[in-house]
C-alpha cells in the first residue's frame, strides 16, 4: 500500500491557498452561504429571491455562485433585505495563529 500524507488546515481554505486577504475571502464566502440558506430556509424561487433582495436575477444567480466578486458591505445589504439581523462580534486571536501587521 502506498503511503499517503495528510495536511491539516488551517481552518481558512484561502490562506492554505495563499490567496491575498484570507480572512475577508473567508467573510465573503461564509455570507455567501448564509445568504443562500436563508434564500432557502424561506423557500423563495430565485425570481423571488431577487425581488426581495433588488436585485436583478442574474445578479442573484451570479452571486449565489459566487459571493467573492461582491463586497462585504453589499453582502450585509442583501442579508438586512432578507430581513436578517446581522451582528459582528470581535475576539482576541486565538493563540498560535499567525498575526499579521496593521
Amino acid at each position: 500500500m502506498e503511503e499517503q500524507t495528510v495536511e491539516i488546515g488551517s481552518g481558512n481554505v484561502f490562506a492554505d491557498l495563499g490567496l491575498e486577504n484570507p480572512e475577508e475571502l473567508l467573510l465573503k464566502a461564509q455570507l455567501g452561504v448564509e445568504i443562500a440558506n436563508v434564500v432557502a430556509r424561506k423557500g423563495l424561487t430565485d425570481a423571488a429571491a431577487a425581488g426581495t433582495m433588488a436585485i436583478s436575477e442574474d445578479e442573484w444567480l451570479a452571486l449565489r455562485n459566487n459571493p467573492l466578486g461582491h463586497s462585504t458591505g453589499e453582502l450585509l445589504h442583501l442579508l438586512n433585505r432578507l430581513d436578517q439581523e446581522v451582528q459582528v462580534v470581535v475576539t482576541p486571536r486565538l493563540v498560535g495563529r499567525e498575526q499579521t501587521a496593521a
